[in-house]
């Protein structure tokens, strides 16, 4: 029993569950990827996989570059991230629902409420969780275990 509490201990003080920028952004991908293959059934417009330029921009927005190398924020701070700030960024990173140019003006309303739901039935899986509720949004992400899903 006593080396339960120790290793709890040392899983607590060392945040085993959080994840840095980078893993999140793989995380993520691999959460979107698989969402997309869910909705290929309904032929909703939506792209078949996440692009390389979709993935390079999360990066980007996760990550620094300096002198060549690419530095993941910590993954203290993006724990620390609520989990609606976190659809929010990636929804806006990327671009995978497919309508012809000159009606994306238009249709802007529409992708932004199209992408959200991509991301936020992607989060979903990554969180462990069937809904996403209003309190949900304003939990921080080390308030789950993103392991269960990210580090299969």
């Amino acid at each position: 029993m006593r080396l339960v509490s120790i290793v709890f201990t040392f899983f607590i003080s060392f945040n085993v569950f959080a994840l840095n920028g980078l893993e999140f952004t793989d995380c993520m991908v691999r959460s979107m990827n698989e969402t997309l293959k869910e909705f290929e059934q309904d032929d909703n417009g939506y792209c078949s996989e996440i692009s390389k330029g979709d993935i390079s921009r999360l990066e980007d927005k996760f990550s620094e570059k300096f002198e060549g190398k690419i530095y993941p924020y910590e993954s203290e701070d993006m724990m620390e991230a609520e989990v609606g700030e976190m659809i929010l960024a990636v929804s806006k990173k990327i671009n995978c629902f497919q309508v012809a140019e000159d009606k994306k003006m238009f249709l802007k309303n529409d992708i932004h409420l199209k992408h959200n739901t991509l991301v936020e039935k992607s989060m979903m899986k990554m969180l462990g969780v069937k809904v996403i509720n209003e309190k949900d949004f304003s939990m921080k992400l080390k308030s789950f275990d993103l392991n269960l899903y990210c580090k299969l």
